[in-house]
């Protein structure tokens, strides 16, 4: 599956996922406006926002026929004229989806599917983890031991990879190289840098 595919079955799964709710009248709830497809693919790197180094990585690992197409355009600001003059309020708009999500009451969102180029309107939908209920009478009965543990509220993570056998073994990581790939972090960040614990970084390299 391509980043692009993942990312928009993420934002289809937070659209669709969950238990509709049904707002009083006067009350604003997110919702998100699926239009049709008024863009056109685009006809090289500078008609879209992608930069010079995505063009590259794209030419190294796209799957997709060529290295644009319309998913690369942003959502024509026709659209966001229409949604914005209906007075819902703007809250994120996503080219994968072809849609925008906005703030409206009942009476907007009657307006929204009136507008000529849209689809369709769907409540964002909110869920439930299963395991959530489970979870939270977990952290009620052990937050005053997680508090007194050495490793504090990361104790449900530290025994789920058996970290404390390890610890107990005399293993502590000491003298260990560890190789990250990530599209980038802060080094400065309290969890890889501290006065007591500087970060050491051997090499890097950007591709």
């Amino acid at each position: 599956m391509s980043m692009r595919t993942a990312h928009a079955a993420l934002l289809a799964c937070l659209a669709w996922a969950g238990l509709a709710y049904a707002a009083p009248a006067d009350q604003a709830t997110p919702v998100w406006v699926f239009f049709r497809e008024l863009r056109q693919p685009p006809r090289d790197a500078c008609d879209t926002p992608l930069s010079e180094l995505a063009v590259q990585r794209r030419l190294l690992r796209r799957t997709a026929p060529g290295l644009f197409d319309v998913h690369d355009m942003p959502i024509p600001q026709r659209c966001t004229d229409a949604v914005s003059g209906t007075g819902a309020a703007l809250r994120i708009t996503s080219r994968w989806l072809n849609a925008i999500s906005a703030m409206a009451t009942p009476e907007q969102v009657a307006l929204l599917q009136q507008l000529p180029d849209v689809l369709r309107v769907e409540s964002v939908r909110r869920g439930r983890s299963c395991a959530q209920d489970e979870a939270d009478s977990e952290r009620a009965l052990d937050r005053a031991g997680m508090a007194a543990d050495f490793y504090g509220y990361a104790s449900t993570q530290i025994d789920q990879i058996d970290i404390r056998r390890l610890h107990d073994a005399g293993h502590h990581g000491a003298g260990v190289v560890i190789g990250i790939l990530d599209s980038g972090f802060h080094r400065t960040h309290q969890a890889f840098f501290s006065a007591e614990h500087p970060l050491q970084v051997i090499a890097e390299w950007d591709f």
